[in-house]
């Protein structure tokens, strides 16, 4: 599609498509794709030292060159989205209980303090579980 496009055409594309109420993710490797990086929801750029604009502009840059981990990126990109969502129902969700139980005298400050640590905890060992993701 964009190959024929100069760098502002590209840009026009996206953003017509955006107008339209989609969501794009737009991969590109060379200078000319600058201006089209910058204006996608997520810009990718299929990165060397040489397209200093294009790696400038993406807001992700696959080091390798070849299209092979763009399946990866994006489904390691919805996992995170997806624990991140997880992480704040649960912090949100245990913080409440935790007060309503301080408020009704069943919990001391010094329990409270204890169960405010615990749940940092739990986050922090959810989102770790990212570090084995496979896809």
């Amino acid at each position: 599609m964009s190959a024929e496009l100069l760098p502002d055409q590209k840009q026009e594309y996206l953003r017509n498509l955006q107008n339209e109420g989609r969501h794009v993710c737009y991969v590109g490797d060379g200078t000319n794709d600058g201006p089209a990086l910058a204006q996608a929801d997520i810009g990718v750029s299929i990165g060397t030292r040489e397209d200093t604009i294009a790696l400038d502009t993406a807001h992700v840059v696959l080091m390798q060159q070849g299209l092979e981990n763009l399946p990866l990126f994006l489904a390691l990109g919805l996992r995170t989205e997806r624990t991140i969502n997880i992480n704040l129902i649960f912090a949100i969700s245990f913080g409440f209980t935790m007060m309503a139980l301080a408020a009704t005298g069943i919990l001391t400050p010094i329990l409270g303090a204890i169960s405010h640590n615990i749940g940092s905890l739990m986050v922090i060992l959810n989102s770790a579980r990212l570090i084995k993701f496979k896809f």
